[in-house]
C-alpha cells in the first residue's frame, strides 16, 4: 500500500496533468477562433480568400486534434498501466514477494514473544 505523501503526490501529478490538457485545449481553441475571425476579415491579403481553402484547412485543423486526443488517451492509459503495476509491485513487497515471508514470520513471531515476556513482568 502506498504512504499518504506517495498518493498526494500522485493525486497532485494526475491534477497537474489535467490543468496542462485544460490550458492546452484552451489556448488552442482561442488560437481557432483567432483564425476563424482572421479569415472572415479576409485574412488581412487581399479579401475574403477562396471558400474551398477554408474548408481544407478546417478539415485538416480538425483531423490534427483528433491525432493529438488519441495520442493524449494513449499516454493516459499507458500512465495507468504503470501506476497499477508499481501498485502490484508495491503489495508484493508488503506480501513478502513470496521467498521473504519466512525471514518476516520469523520477526513476528519475535515480537510476539517480547510481548508475552513484557505483559509477565507487569
Amino acid at each position: 500500500m502506498l504512504t499518504k505523501e506517495e498518493e498526494e503526490k500522485k493525486k497532485k501529478r494526475k491534477r497537474e496533468k489535467k490543468k496542462k490538457k485544460e490550458t492546452k485545449k484552451k489556448k488552442r481553441k482561442k488560437k481557432e477562433e483567432e483564425e476563424t475571425k482572421k479569415k472572415k476579415r479576409g485574412g488581412g491579403r487581399g479579401g475574403g480568400g477562396d471558400e474551398e481553402e477554408e474548408e481544407e484547412e478546417e478539415e485538416e485543423e480538425e483531423e490534427e486534434e483528433e491525432e493529438e486526443e488519441e495520442e493524449e488517451e494513449e499516454e493516459e492509459e499507458e500512465e495507468e498501466e504503470e501506476e497499477e503495476e508499481e501498485e502490484e509491485e508495491e503489495e508484493e513487497e508488503e506480501e513478502g514477494g513470496g521467498g521473504g515471508g519466512d525471514e518476516e514470520g520469523e520477526g513476528e513471531e519475535e515480537v510476539e514473544e517480547e510481548r508475552r515476556r513484557s505483559a509477565t513482568f507487569v
